[in-house]
């Protein structure tokens, strides 16, 4: 079950920025506010280190991309191991679903992965095979993935992101656009839920926002150690975990303004993961602990953070937490090469 403060938790809450405790929040599509964190019976325990995780077959299985090349299908309702595929010789660096493979119940349809191998790969979970193949999407290793209403989001370590048309039956042989370049290897990109505005994470903790409809990407109005980005399902907001293991909120519309609310979330502790529907967040860090907690009071409209709980759950840093639809569960990955499934009580 879920332990109240993994390490020292401070809950220092500092609000920035005049009048955004009178901002209205976003409509969270995750349910009620969560109160505690309770693990399921057992974990998977995989060959090598988890870099990503989707859940999919309608809340009943997750896919888990790991180090050894393998992607794993795993049962998230007896933490057991379905499937287990080999894509390349190289680590897999991230996943994503395709199709209806979010909603089927075993877990079938077509997910994009990247590669260490610089690859995109269109690969058909029923029938253990890749689709379509892009063997040079990048010059250097793909790192991380985001897709939406078939727009795929790809960065990589040659410091580059890069937009592309990618539906179940294939990936467009050249991308739509390359939407900018970091100084350093990108380590981490994110997409709204309308597909039309990105933001990308390189290695030195500089983040950049794409408006997919312009030409020009925007870059934070400061210097930042970030460590992990989200940009919230209206596209109107971006939630940064940070090194120092605070969570900052921008509104995306006045980013001159700088961070709306940031939260002390793990002090000394960098958040290496973070997930948001608007309303509620988890994120995780690099000791290996899951924290959770809410913008707001429970009936307020503000943006005021508030840590809720933490619980211990890898013995190596958090490197996937994933939030299924409806907010009852979370399935996290770990480079201590275990995947779990947590449920959340409201």
């Amino acid at each position: 079950g879920a332990s109240n403060g993994a390490g020292e938790k401070e809950e220092e809450v500092e609000r920035r920025g005049a009048g955004s405790a009178r901002e209205k929040k976003e409509d969270g599509v995750w349910g009620e506010r969560w109160t505690r964190l309770e693990a399921r019976a057992g974990k998977l325990a995989c060959k090598d280190r988890v870099s990503a995780i989707a859940v999919c077959g309608g809340g009943k299985r997750a896919l888990a991309a790991c180090h050894d090349a393998s992607l794993r299908v795993v049962n998230l309702e007896d933490m057991s191991q379905v499937r287990c595929f080999t894509i390349g010789e190289l680590a897999l660096s991230s996943v994503q679903v395709l199709g209806n493979a979010a909603t089927t119940m075993e877990g079938q349809g077509a997910v994009v992965v990247g590669s260490w191998d610089n690859s995109l790969s269109v690969f058909e979970l029923a029938y253990g095979r890749i689709q379509d193949r892009i063997e040079a999407a990048h010059d250097d290793a793909v790192s991380s993935l985001a897709l939406r209403n078939n727009r795929l989001v790809s960065g990589a370590w040659d410091c580059t992101v890069k937009l592309w048309d990618c539906s179940p039956s294939g990936i467009g042989k050249i991308p739509v656009a390359h939407l900018g370049e970091h100084e350093r290897e990108v380590v981490a990109v994110s997409l709204g839920q309308e597909g039309s505005l990105a933001a990308s994470l390189s290695a030195d903790g500089a983040v950049l926002l794409h408006d997919l409809r312009a030409p020009n990407p925007l870059a934070l109005p400061r210097p930042m150690a970030a460590s992990s980005i989200q940009v919230l399902p209206s596209e109107k907001h971006l939630v940064v975990g940070l090194e120092s293991g605070e969570i900052a909120l921008y509104d995306i519309s006045d980013m001159d303004r700088g961070a709306i609310a940031t939260i002390q979330v793990q002090r000394a502790l960098k958040l290496t993961c973070v997930d948001s529907d608007g309303r509620q967040w988890v994120a995780g860090d690099e000791s290996g602990a899951l924290h959770f907690g809410a913008w707001g009071g429970q009936d307020g409209d503000d943006w005021i953070p508030s840590v809720g709980s933490s619980v211990r759950a890898h013995s190596d840093h958090v490197t996937a937490c994933s939030v299924s639809m409806g907010g009852k569960q979370l399935v996290s990955g770990s480079h201590d090469k275990m995947v779990a499934a947590w449920n959340f009580h409201t």
